[in-house]
């Protein structure tokens, strides 16, 4: 139920409120983060989705972890709204048709990126099981 309400915060009335994919993006893992829908890996289901739909949008995030756990804590904390959130996905993300390198400097498809995201996503729900 929870989940669904940060789903349905993107619209209001039929109303797409956010212009653009990054922006809907943003509000969703904000939603996440902060209505804390699952027991526990709320910040990294939030980033998940994040990852995920920004790849299927042709972007990708570019963050450290280091950043990723510093501004999913400054979300919880409720120390930056969803603009900022917003503002810092933009920042943080490129399209994935300007540079994709994998560790041996060789550029990765954006079908192969998108195949190992999924199969992250699966090893995680499939690891710690899936809440409802």
């Amino acid at each position: 139920m929870i989940l669904q309400s940060a789903v349905q915060s993107l619209t209001v009335v039929d109303n797409e409120i956010y212009p653009d994919a990054v922006s809907k993006i943003g509000a969703l893992m904000y939603e996440i983060i902060t209505l804390h829908p699952f027991v526990e890996g709320n910040k990294r289901t939030g980033f998940m989705c994040a990852d995920t739909l920004l790849v299927l949008n042709d972007r990708i995030l570019v963050a450290s972890g280091n950043e990723r756990i510093a501004i999913s804590l400054k979300v919880v904390r409720l120390e930056i709204d969803r603009d900022f959130l917003v503002e810092w996905l933009w920042d943080h993300s490129i399209e994935s048709a300007n540079i994709r390198t994998n560790n041996h400097g060789t550029y990765m498809t954006t079908k192969t990126l998108k195949r190992t995201l999924n199969s992250i996503f699966l090893t995680e729900c499939g690891s710690k099981g899936r809440h409802s």
